[in-house]
C-alpha cells in the first residue's frame, strides 16, 4: 500500500491511503502536525518496523479505516459511494476491535520513538525540544511492558534511522505537495 502525507496547508497535512484491494481512504486534516515530521509518518514508520500487522496502516491494508479515515468522494454515483462506505465502516470496526492491542502500542511506541530521534538528531532545536519535556516519554515508556520495552530497543537504531531520512524528504515540502511512502505488510 501507498501512503500519500500531503502539505495542504501552513501547519496542515493530510493522509492517504491507497491500499491495492480496497478504495482509498483519506484523513484529512491529520493530527499532529510538525514541520519536521507528521506524527502519522512516524506511527507508520514504527508499525512496520515493530511488525504490527493490526495498528493503524495494517488496518488501513486490509481495507478498515483506523477508525478515523473516510472515503473521499471521488465522483461515483451516491448509491455505490454509500454502500462503499458502509463496507468501509463494518470492516472498520471490526478491524478496530481486532487490533487494539496493536493500536495502542503504537501509540506508546510513537511516542517514544519520536522523543529518542529528537534525542539523537543532528538538529539542534530538536534536541532542545527533547530536553525541554524528558518527563512524557519517560511516563509512556514506563505503560509499556517488559517486551515492548525490549521490541522498542531492538528497533529503535532502524527506526530514527528511518526517521531522519523521512525528515529531510518531508521538511521541504511546500504546500500541495505529497511524500509517497511504501507500507510493507509485516
Amino acid at each position: 500500500m501507498d501512503v500519500a502525507f500531503r502539505r495542504t496547508g501552513a501547519r496542515r497535512y493530510a493522509v492517504e491511503a491507497r491500499p491495492e484491494r480496497h478504495p482509498k481512504l483519506i484523513m484529512d486534516p491529520a493530527p499532529g502536525f510538525e514541520p519536521y515530521l507528521p506524527h502519522d509518518l512516524v506511527h507508520l514508520v514504527v508499525e512496520e518496523a515493530l511488525g504490527l500487522r493490526n495498528g493503524i496502516f495494517g488496518q488501513l491494508a486490509d481495507g478498515g479505516d483506523a477508525g478515523t479515515f473516510g472515503m473521499p468522494t471521488d465522483g461515483s454515483k451516491a448509491r455505490a459511494l454509500s454502500r462503499a462506505r458502509r463496507e468501509v465502516k463494518r470492516r472498520g470496526e471490526r478491524l478496530l476491535r481486532e487490533g487494539q492491542g496493536d493500536t495502542d502500542f503504537s501509540e506508546r511506541a510513537a511516542v517514544v520513538c519520536l522523543h529518542r530521534w529528537m534525542e539523537r538528531s543532528e538538529r539542534a532545536e530538536l534536541r532542545a525540544e527533547a530536553r525541554s519535556n524528558p518527563r512524557y516519554a519517560e511516563r509512556v515508556l514506563a505503560r509499556c511492558s517488559e517486551e515492548e520495552v525490549a521490541e522498542l530497543e531492538r528497533v529503535m537504531d532502524r527506526v530514527c534511522t528511518r526517521l531522519t531520512e523521512l525528515s529531510r524528504s518531508w521538511s521541504v515540502l511546500s504546500v500541495g505537495e505529497e511524500l509517497v511512502v511504501r507500507w510493507s505488510q509485516p
